[in-house]
């Protein structure tokens, strides 16, 4: 069966309950990619709330799913449809919410005909009472390579603030003193950080991975647990309570995190507390499985995917990272986009609108992926999402890191060489295969140091808004583009400081223009320019030239105290060019994206 029912007991944790079982999906960079990657026999659809209203009160459902549209009714029949299924199931107090999101009008339909999912999707997308149909994508992991424990080494210092976690010296990646042959001071800052804060119990982050090593001494006192039922998190994959790691690489992704500190065991996380019992906890969303073959590991399709991150949301979680993506450029998964715009305008919110976690708002961190390619790879390259590329010890792009446009910042990820594990990343791995301490490298590392220290924001500004928080990740990082002049502009905003980031208080954000509406044309020659609001911004100065490079600036205008600036006298039959920054007493935020009209 493709479906089962879970115990009543379960309904107020897990948003979905369809079990995905398929073909493996493995990492490009280690282990050749599968030939098919959609669920077979499966497809999501979004219906309209016409047919949703009737699968929801059961007017639909007899032998052959007939909902009273006559194409629709016959696409099903012709698919030969078995089961349909809601994509998220909403614990009862969000009910509401999901309907104004949209989620509950997403159903899993499962089929038997025979036919591949793209050409059940072409049947359905066209018929009336479907809004949007699509094959089920498989999740691939951003893993690279595992690397054995590394030997100890005769230097063993500790942090500066006595904290006794004996293996903190390998974490170059959190104070480089350049004894891996790296660039002293090419690390995120973290002991300075940690004399401010070090993690609140209060902060979930939750980790879509492999899981998480359920009993690691450096970890088993840092995981989330439900209130309800007492669980750490959920598969999503199978539909079930196995959320133990099978690989190594959800284990090491959470102790970059938070693994426990002070406890005289291992290593330290960024947001694992300073030994009271403290430090961020971790929600665990297992949405790989080993590959029967023994070859790679089976990710989870889109629509579980979809579900552990709207699941996060409604648990509690504020933060949540994705060392995660998929096998082809451009692929992005409707229902994944429409989970993630979901954790963001609701995680840190409770059933009534009110902020009841320490960020309101959600926080949605990815991997930029290690394809060494500028190409627009998802979730990451999705705007509303923090993209994170790699550096190694010296500050340089790691080799095997994406990069471009749709970067947001760096982090180290590492970089290793034959014969120098060090130059990876050090943090927690399954007791059963390293002795539970390994060297990573991957845009999967860097990931989770943005999430740590996210952790580290929400926990010493407990009711910021994740714009707030986000605009202190990107604002307030470390210019890298002279160690990397040929990915100059390519690397976001710099490398990760979690000192800056606790105590400055950063520019602004990018605004973004409304009107005139880019490439517009016969407009009146009188204007009055909008735009959104930038985050953290008191003022703002406009632009406007006849050249796109604004060498021929017309008007130039500062202290704008509104969202909005009347212009007169503008000239017929001109194409002009505008753009927006915010101010505030740190300085200037960056330009808009420049808007043409005529």
């Amino acid at each position: 069966m493709l479906f089962s029912t879970l115990p009543h007991r379960y309904l107020s944790f897990v948003s979905i309950v369809a079990v995905f079982i398929g073909t493996a999906l493995v990492p490009g960079s280690v282990i050749a990619q599968p030939a098919n990657d959609k669920t077979p026999g499966v497809v999501n659809i979004r219906f309209s709330e016409q047919v949703q209203e009737k699968l929801r009160t059961g007017e639909s459902g007899t032998a052959d799913f007939r909902t009273g549209l006559t194409g629709l009714d016959a696409a099903f029949q012709e698919a030969v449809v078995t089961s349909i299924k809601p994509v998220f199931r909403a614990p009862a107090r969000f009910e509401e919410r999901h309907r104004m999101a949209g989620l509950d009008r997403w159903y899993t339909i499962a089929y038997s005909s025979g036919e591949q999912p793209e050409k059940v999707v072409e049947m359905m997308e066209n018929q009336p009472g479907v809004e949007r149909a699509e094959a089920d994508i498989r999740a691939v992991s951003h893993e690279l390579l595992t690397i054995p424990e590394a030997e100890a080494g005769d230097e063993n210092t500790v942090p500066a603030s006595g904290w006794d976690d004996p293996e903190f010296y390998q974490q170059w990646h959190y104070e480089n003193d350049g004894t891996t042959g790296g660039t002293p001071g090419a690390d995120i800052d973290l002991v300075a950080a940690w004399s401010l804060e070090a993690g609140s119990p209060d902060v979930i982050v939750q980790v879509m991975d492999t899981g998480i090593d359920l009993s690691h001494p450096d970890l088993v006192n840092m995981l989330w647990q439900d209130p309800e039922t007492g669980l750490h998190g959920w598969n999503v994959v199978s539909d079930n309570e196995e959320i133990d790691d099978h690989n190594g690489h959800g284990t090491h992704v959470g102790g970059t995190i938070a693994a426990e500190n002070a406890n005289g065991i291992g290593v330290a996380g960024i947001a694992g507390g300073n030994g009271q019992e403290d430090g961020a906890r971790l929600m665990i969303t297992r949405m790989f499985e080993p590959d029967p073959s023994g070859d790679g590991s089976v990710g989870a399709g889109s629509a579980g995917t979809a579900a552990g991150i709207v699941m996060g949301a409604d648990m509690g979680a504020v933060i949540s990272n994705n060392s995660w993506g998929y096998r082809e450029a451009g692929v992005f998964p409707e229902v994944v986009r429409d989970a993630i715009d979901y954790f963001i305008e609701f995680a840190g919110y409770d059933e009534n609108g009110e902020v009841s976690g320490p960020v309101a708002g959600g926080v949605f961190i990815s991997s930029a992926g290690n394809r060494n390619t500028g190409a627009s790879f998802f979730p990451a390259a999705y705007p509303p999402v923090l993209s994170v590329a790699a550096t190694d010890h010296n500050d340089q792009k790691s080799l095997y890191s994406n990069f471009g446009s749709s970067v947001d910042l760096s982090a180290p990820g590492g970089q290793i060489f034959s014969g120098n594990l060090v130059g990876g990343v050090y943090s927690t791995d399954l007791t059963s295969n390293s002795g539970g301490y390994s060297f990573k490298h991957g845009t999967s590392m860097a990931s989770p140091h943005v999430a740590g220290v996210a952790a580290l924001i929400a926990s010493h500004y407990p009711g910021i808004t994740n714009e707030e928080l986000v605009s202190r990740l990107v604002n307030t990082t470390i210019n890298i583009d002279s160690e990397n002049p040929s990915y100059a502009g390519q690397l976001g905003s710099g490398r990760l400081n979690a000192f800056l980031a606790l105590t400055l208080d950063p520019p602004p954000g990018r605004p973004t223009p409304q009107f005139p509406a880019n490439e517009s044309e016969g407009l009146e020659t009188e204007l009055t320019f909008e735009w959104e609001p930038a985050v953290l911004a008191s003022s703002y100065s406009l632009e406007l030239s006849t050249g796109e490079l604004f060498t021929g600036t017309v008007i130039q205008v500062s202290g704008l105290s509104e969202t909005s600036y009347p212009i007169t006298d503008l000239e017929e039959a001109t194409e002009y060019f505008w753009r927006v920054r915010g101010s505030n007493s740190s300085g200037d935020g960056l330009w808009s994206e420049v808007f043409s009209f005529t």
